[in-house]
């Protein structure tokens, strides 16, 4: 064999590895730009994960959010307080980067957010999902103060606020002098108004409560009282809505501004009115199912108002209505603003 023939085969062979070192960095540069094009988010909340708001509603959102991605979207999901049990401080393990996004509970932060104060008022709404509506286009047109420090992709209230007591309800003189949770200073009104003693109290901790005594009665959604495991603690309501729980569904602002295109036109698609509407419909179900497991308990008594009677029930809470309006800065001007909005909603705008 002649030196020029194996310098020839030495050359070839020199050659071939070449263009696979070439072929295989070519698509080892391919895989990376397509890892970073993943953004891979922690999403923490405190609700359980067998809660319809999660199994039902957010669980089934983010699988969509991350196919509506094309993979560019990807969430580790942290539910029942893995990351955070702590309802106060969902907002500031966002801001902190424990958790990329996360479901606030306003009521618990409420100096954060203080217009959201109004969806706890008394009448105001009658179901979660003209609720979660009213708090978005609430939010669109900037009416909601203390949205600017975070990305909000969505905002949705619970279904209304009810009375639930341990023992049977006959009527109103039943709940006076009551030991009742509440969640928001707008609940404090409520229930001084009906007499009643106010207790300030994490829902996790309601059921126990309940059960021993501690409390004769808690102001809670029907859908709360199964998520919770409240619901067969409880023996009369008072059926009447008493005001909402509202939530902010936040990414923390600097995560979201790294993240790709295409995962950020996905949460613009699914976010917003769509998730509004999804998480209304969630709990509007899971409420009246829980109520219909109420009225067939023949040990149950469920009290409600209506006609001239909720006309007047309505006039004892305004002076929760005036102060609203006083200690919120151009609060009649929202208010009106919200008045119109809900006008729309409820005629199918």
């Amino acid at each position: 064999m002649t030196s020029l023939s194996r310098s020839s085969r030495s050359w070839r062979a020199t050659r071939r590895a070449l263009l696979g070192g070439a072929v295989l960095a070519a698509l080892g540069l391919a895989s990376a730009g397509a890892l970073a094009q993943t953004a891979t988010l922690k999403f923490g909340t405190f609700i359980p994960p067998k809660a319809d708001e999660i199994e039902r509603g957010i669980a089934p959102w983010l699988d969509e959010l991350e196919k509506e991605s094309g993979g560019a979207l990807k969430f580790q999901r942290f539910f029942g307080g893995t990351i955070e049990r702590s309802l106060l401080k969902q907002h500031e393990q966002l801001q902190n980067g424990l958790q990329d996004a996360t479901i606030i509970p306003v009521p618990y932060v409420f100096s954060l957010f203080p217009d959201f104060t109004v969806f706890a008022l008394p009448y105001l709404v009658e179901s979660a999902k003209e609720g979660s509506i009213l708090s978005w286009r609430m939010h669109q047109r900037g009416l909601l103060r203390g949205m600017d420090t975070l990305h909000v992709v969505g905002t949705y209230l619970n279904d209304p606020l009810v009375l639930h007591f341990r023992n049977p309800i006959k009527s109103l003189d039943d709940v006076k002098g009551a030991k009742i949770r509440i969640t928001s200073p707008e609940g404090v009104g409520v229930i001084k108004l009906f007499h009643g003693a106010v207790v300030g109290m994490p829902i996790s901790e309601v059921a126990q409560s309940l059960s021993t005594g501690v409390l004769d009665g808690t102001m809670n959604s029907w859908g709360s009282l199964r998520a919770f495991r409240i619901e067969s603690l409880i023996k009369g309501d008072v059926d009447e809505p008493l005001g909402a729980i509202s939530f902010i569904v936040a990414i923390n602002k600097k995560v979201y501004d790294g993240l790709p295109a295409k995962a950020k036109q996905a949460l613009e698609k699914l976010g917003g009115e769509k998730l509004a509407l999804r998480m209304g419909a969630v709990f509007d179900a899971q409420a009246a199912s829980v109520k219909a497991a109420a009225r067939k308990d023949p040990n149950r008594t469920i009290i409600g108002f209506s006609g001239a009677e909720r006309d007047k029930r309505l006039e004892t809470f305004k002076p929760l209505y005036d102060e609203w309006l006083k200690s919120t800065p151009e609060g009649a001007s929202k208010m009106a603003a919200l008045q119109k909005l809900l006008a729309d909603i409820r005629a199918g705008r």
